[in-house]
């Protein structure tokens, strides 16, 4: 079994995957408007209630993305950013001024956990940077064959909106295992190659296909 798992710009993984490699059995738990906190935690669950995975690959979100677990049997009326997992009903902010804006219950329960307004927004970059390494150390511990990317170059944004919404740092702390981090991000691939998607954010199956071809070597299927 190959899992995959991101957000929204991971809806293409499971095709795109198949399109390099051939046939195969994947699980991809990809789901939109999802942080790096959803994308970690799926990831525990996954290895603490099935069989170890052949192979893992990781495109973590944005930075500023705030995901909350709540109880499976909890569903928030008219909202569309929930996901349960079988574990837990998981719910996604989509981002600093993201859809949890829009619902009257997530007004409510994410306002004192997003900081809207400081321009220094470090506790989201550091708890979204704590999320990529508790994952890397999960799939080290249990020797799980992996590789990862982040869906745009956290270093280096390819508009303002990705900016602004999602974040940016100035390099990456020496703690995260780059080890098994692919050299870019198949969004500012996209942008690399003229073909920058209409919305800004979210990249084709083709480019995706192209992009993982790319890298094929690094991802040891």
């Amino acid at each position: 079994m190959i899992l995959t798992i991101g957000c929204s710009n991971g809806q293409h993984l499971e095709k795109a995957f198949q399109n390099v490699f051939g046939t195969l059995e994947i699980q991809n738990m990809s789901y939109p408007a999802f942080g790096n906190e959803y994308i970690t935690g799926r990831l525990f669950e996954y290895v603490y209630h099935m069989p170890k995975p052949k192979f893992v690959f990781l495109q973590f979100s944005g930075l500023y993305r705030i995901d909350v677990q709540f109880d499976k049997n909890f569903k928030i009326n008219e909202y569309d950013f929930q996901h349960k997992s079988g574990f837990s009903n998981w719910v996604a902010s989509g981002g600093i001024r993201g859809s949890w804006m829009n619902n009257d219950y997530t007004k409510k329960h994410f306002v004192n956990l997003i900081d809207v307004y400081s321009e220094q927004k470090t506790g989201h970059v550091m708890n979204g940077i704590k999320q990529i390494f508790l994952a890397l150390e999960l799939c080290n511990k249990l020797n799980i064959p992996h590789a990862w990317t982040t869906y745009y170059d956290y270093t280096n944004p390819p508009n303002e909106h990705i900016e602004s919404e999602d974040g940016k740092i100035t390099e990456w702390p020496d703690f995260i295992d780059m080890g098994h981090k692919l050299t870019e991000s198949p969004l500012n691939f996209a942008y690399q190659k003229g073909e920058a998607p209409e919305d800004g954010v979210h990249f084709s199956e083709e480019i995706l296909t192209h992009f993982i071809e790319k890298h094929k070597e690094k991802i040891k299927i």
